[in-house]
């Protein structure tokens, strides 16, 4: 009798044991499909960041029940942590002719239910202003430099990142906005400007070589291609649609060049008599580079479709900064001067270098020797210093207006500053 009790013992604590082992290993596997999940759901995120970043769309696949719950969660604790806070929400609409043809499929599309205010129109006769507010900071120099960094020209991504040339050290460099370095390409020359061309290509120009190179603009920065031209150009600036408008290190010419390097037509040839120019720093085109570049923003209004159709058809004037007149100059596709800023009572240009024009209109000048960046609206009329070393500005150098309003610039110490604007209207 014991030995039967004995075994059915044995036998109960076996079936025991198999129920523990079983409900262990489904916890285990329960276990690694949420790991699973979670790093996969972390995966689309990081997608749909970068998507979003650039204005692109993205596809949730099987995952989007887990990244809805995400996104409702964090969307909670926003609302928890302050009422008034702008929260972004994503909802999932269904696409019903999607799943007519694959039923099984849950491809759809994304809504952002975001309020954003529109993108101001240009500056109708100096109708608005701008203010300036200092976002980040960080200092340029990298490990690998030789020497202290000397940032003669900057471009601003849709994503935040911040693309430079580096001059004396004859690289160009990629950070994000916090300054971490994100790549380093050296140059077989000595880079001067840096300017986009396209929706994921920019141009940079040399001193010492008649050459132009074309570099990617997302992900890893690297070169990709090279144009033979038959000029030192220099000073670089992008009209859009693949034209570009180039001067010389001689201050001899102002040409206007296809992605190919081939010369379109001459807007300025210094005359024997007398010199024009002195030293033509820094160009770009008279409306922002947003307007004439459809490709890298949101269909344009029909102020800005204008624009870009003057831009793209070879009417678009150019804004040349000149340090060595010290003034700042605007010519049409003829080379006529429509006007020329120069120092007054009201405004004293010592070194003008980086010029560009907000997407409002408005026109940002650099004036090194100064301290300060000047405002100007949209004819060349003077309005203010919006910087001045009052707000820790020294030596500014390279300027860029970029996506959404901010404004991107070097100093001559290396430190490379961002700022959020606003328009107002007067």
């Amino acid at each position: 009798m014991v030995n039967i009790i004995l075994a059915k013992e044995k036998l109960l604590t076996d079936e025991a044991n198999r129920m523990i082992d079983g409900m262990k290993q489904s916890a285990i596997a329960r276990e690694v499909d949420a790991r699973n999940l979670a790093r996969a759901c972390n995966r689309q995120l990081d997608v749909l960041n970068f998507s979003f970043s650039v204005k692109s769309e993205g596809e949730l696949l099987p995952l989007l029940p887990a990244l809805a719950c995400r996104v409702e969660a964090d969307k909670k604790r926003m609302e928890g942590q302050r009422e008034d806070r702008e929260v972004t929400g994503i909802t999932f609409a269904k696409d019903d002719n999607c799943f007519q043809t694959l039923k099984s499929s849950p491809l759809g599309r994304l809504e952002v239910e975001k309020k954003v205010a529109e993108a101001p129109e240009p500056a109708k006769e100096g109708k608005v202003d701008l203010s300036l507010t200092l976002m980040t900071s960080f200092h340029g120099g990298t490990r690998d430099d030789v020497v202290d960094p000397l940032l003669t020209d900057i471009v601003l991504l849709m994503n935040g990142d911040v693309i430079t040339t580096d001059r004396d050290n004859k690289c160009v460099k990629k950070f994000n906005q916090s300054g971490k370095l994100l790549t380093r390409v050296l140059i077989e020359a000595v880079p001067s400007r840096i300017v986009v061309v396209s929706h994921s290509k920019a141009a940079v120009s040399v001193m010492n070589k008649k050459v132009i190179y074309f570099l990617s603009l997302f992900g890893t920065v690297r070169i990709l291609s090279s144009v033979r031209v038959k000029k030192f150009y220099s000073f670089l600036a992008s009209l859009g649609g693949g034209v570009m408008v180039a001067a010389t290190n001689q201050c001899d010419c102002i040409d206007i060049l296809t992605e190919k390097g081939e010369i379109i037509k001459n807007i300025f040839a210094q005359k024997a008599d007398r010199a024009s120019i002195a030293r033509p720093m820094y160009l770009t085109p008279a409306v922002a580079y947003s307007t004439i570049n459809d490709s890298v923003r949101a269909p344009p209004t029909p102020v800005q479709a204008a624009a870009s159709n003057s831009a793209t058809t070879g009417q678009q004037d150019i804004l040349v900064s000149d340090s060595g007149k010290k003034i700042l100059f605007r010519l049409d596709q003829s080379g006529h001067v429509a006007f020329t800023l120069k120092s007054s009572s009201s405004v004293a240009l010592d070194c003008p270098l980086g010029i560009t024009v907000h997407e409002s209109g408005l026109i940002l000048l650099a004036d090194r020797d100064t301290n300060s960046i000047v405002l100007l609206d949209g004819s060349g009329n003077v309005m203010r210093k919006i910087l001045t070393s009052d707000q820790g500005l020294a030596k500014p150098c390279g300027i860029y207006a970029g996506h959404k309003g901010q404004v991107a610039l070097t100093q001559v110490d290396g430190m490379v500053k961002v700022y959020t604007s606003q328009v107002v209207a007067l």
